[in-house]
């Protein structure tokens, strides 16, 4: 759903700050600073034995990319701000950290995964 999918940047961008770009597609080419990436991974309905859909869930995958290891630390604790929180847009949002790559030879920017499991 489109509105919650602005309604996640939205909550991104005020929780990570202004020093933190947040991209919904490609990163740009030649970015040397500390920036995330949203995209959704999963959107789902449970259903009742009857048929209705309810609880729709949608899981986002937040890429975290920064030149300097411990920016990331430093994005994935605030991320881990929003675990367990509510607002006007969610119900719940569940935060899960995925994964921290060490930054590769030849590679500007270190990476991590977290996803946002939405309840909306």
């Amino acid at each position: 759903d489109h509105d919650m999918n602005t309604a996640l940047i939205a909550l991104l961008k005020t929780t990570l700050g202004s020093g933190i770009t947040v991209y919904t597609g490609a990163i740009p080419e030649g970015v040397d600073k500390p920036c995330v990436q949203v995209s959704m991974v999963s959107n789902s309905d449970n259903r009742v034995i009857a048929g209705q859909k309810y609880g729709n869930t949608q899981v986002y995958r937040v890429t975290v990319f920064a030149p300097i290891q411990s920016q990331i630390q430093g994005i994935l604790d605030t991320l881990e701000t929003l675990d367990n929180t509510v607002n006007a847009d969610f119900q719940r949002i569940f935060g899960q950290w995925i994964l921290t790559e060490a930054k590769q030879p030849g590679q500007v920017l270190a990476r991590a995964f977290y996803d946002l499991t939405v309840y909306i």
